[in-house]
């Protein structure tokens, strides 16, 4: 089965687009050509990444309106996440891992491989202001048994997550504060949004 998938822009009142003509709370067609478009994140300059699980990409849509792969081959890659000096990280569904980029042609990978396995494919992730990731596992897979699915901590320079949430169904897309004090984490099968301290490290 095809996936096709449009790439829309919201625009709002960014200011970002004050100097364009395009019209507010106008939607815009930016190209047609994805097939699952998932992750989108921005630089400090207000560059949009996002990627293309399906065809192992992420894309750079420039702040001039030029479309750039910037990474191929990332093993279903999902969630994005950008800092301040331009270092990517991402969630691999296919490689079970949490990738960071510090060049795009020199993936690393943040997780032990010995324990990748225990993991159903990383769906999204926050960095906190101390290095520290969370990221979100559900599992989308069609198999009867169902594995774990749940909400982990990857401590700095630590290779091993940590299970921070036992009582989720399918946790899925997550956003923290920027001081590292909240986490918000939507359930898919809940229908719900979740917020916790990050002290507590459970909701």
């Amino acid at each position: 089965m095809k996936y096709l998938v449009t790439l829309f822009l919201i625009v709002l009142n960014f200011p970002l687009w004050a100097q364009t003509d395009i019209v507010k709370d106008s939607l815009i067609k930016l190209a047609s050509t994805f097939k699952f478009v998932e992750g989108p994140c921005t630089d400090v300059e207000g560059n949009l990444y996002f990627s293309d699980i399906i065809d192992n990409k992420i894309y750079k849509w420039t702040l001039d309106n030029k479309l750039e792969t910037i990474v191929h081959n990332t093993n279903w890659g999902n969630g994005i996440y950008i800092n301040k000096k331009g270092k990517l990280w991402q969630c691999e569904i296919k490689g079970k891992q949490i990738t960071r980029y510090t060049s795009w042609d020199a993936p690393e990978h943040l997780v032990n491989p010995n324990l990748k396995n225990k993991l159903n494919g990383p769906n999204d992730l926050w960095l906190m202001p101390n290095g520290g990731i969370y990221f979100s596992d559900p599992d989308y897979s069609q198999k009867e048994s169902k594995s774990n699915e749940a909400v982990y901590y990857l401590a700095p320079n630590s290779d091993e997550p940590i299970q921070v949430t036992f009582d989720l169904l399918r946790p899925n897309g997550l956003v923290g504060t920027s001081n590292g004090k909240k986490l918000f984490i939507t359930d898919h099968l809940d229908n719900k949004t979740w917020f916790t301290h990050q002290k507590k490290m459970a909701l």
